[in-house]
């Protein structure tokens, strides 16, 4: 406890909504402004507690305590520095309410000075704000909500378009498939620049291909990957795992995975166009 500070543990079986901590503010804060009696009288505890006064949780106490009793409203075992008068304290503001043990709830609060400067910070930022969003304090709740709306709108909007771009390479890459002896194959390089977008590319082929093995070679800021995807109906003759492991070999690196989909890296940037040249010979090899 502090002069502008408090913190108060509780016995309580969940935390407090938000309308019974603006409930407790008010009764403070109504007590406050009654700026009712502060008296403090030194006691037996036994003689105390007789009289009503509420000990603390968790406190200990000796044979005598200092009881400390708010005029018409309460009666309490405390033995910190304390005011004449509620009035002297002020504004008082909740800040937290959280959990401090099991079955046992936290309040911090401030008050005087230090409550007046809170509530002004929070004055300024909601200013702040109203000046971001082109409109008066008193509007800013709906001007947000509906700029939220906005923004999901046009979420969706790009992830539809980006799924419709998406779809249309992964129908390019199936229309440049060529016939090798027992499958056809799918050889590209692609520029992606976040690998989770090359893996969606490779789960989409996997669902379209038929008799078919797609090696792509994504080179992006001189990072080479490599990803190999074959068709259902080709494995266990062919696996990617294999496939691409004896491709990273051929580029300086390393890698594997599952039979139906796998991905390795690369080192030897500078060979990869005579690398992807012989996709078909290094598959026969295996």
């Amino acid at each position: 406890m502090h002069p502008d500070y408090l913190r108060f543990d509780f016995a309580h079986f969940r935390a407090l909504t938000l309308e019974e901590l603006r409930k407790v503010e008010d009764i403070v804060n109504q007590a406050v402004l009654d700026n009712r009696k502060v008296n403090t009288t030194v006691k037996n505890i036994e003689e105390a507690k007789k009289e009503g006064a509420i000990a603390l949780f968790g406190e200990k106490y000796s044979e005598k305590v200092r009881v400390v009793c708010v005029e018409n409203f309460s009666q309490e075992l405390c033995g910190g520095t304390h005011i004449s008068s509620t009035g002297e304290i002020g504004l008082f503001k909740i800040i937290s309410e959280s959990s401090s043990a099991a079955g046992i709830r936290r309040i911090e609060a401030i008050t005087g000075i230090s409550a007046l400067k809170w509530v002004q910070d929070l004055q300024d930022k909601l200013s702040r704000i109203s000046t971001l969003l082109n409109s008066p304090v008193k509007n800013i709740e709906s001007k947000l909500e509906a700029t939220l709306e906005q923004i999901s709108a046009l979420e969706r909007e790009l992830k539809s378009a980006k799924a419709k771009e998406e779809e249309k390479f992964v129908q390019e890459l199936l229309s440049k498939a060529t016939k090798q002896e027992n499958y056809l194959l799918i050889k590209a390089q692609t520029e992606f620049d976040n690998l989770e977008e090359l893996k969606t590319t490779a789960e989409q082929l996997k669902t379209k291909m038929q008799g078919t093995i797609a090696v792509l070679f994504n080179l992006y800021q001189d990072k080479l990957n490599i990803l190999c995807v074959v068709s259902a109906d080709l494995i266990p003759k062919y696996n990617a795992g294999k496939i691409v492991a004896k491709l990273a070999n051929e580029l300086k690196g390393k890698g594997g995975g599952r039979t139906d989909i796998a991905m390795a890296g690369g080192k030897d940037i500078a060979n990869l166009a005579s690398v992807m040249e012989k996709v078909p010979e290094i598959i026969a090899s295996i």
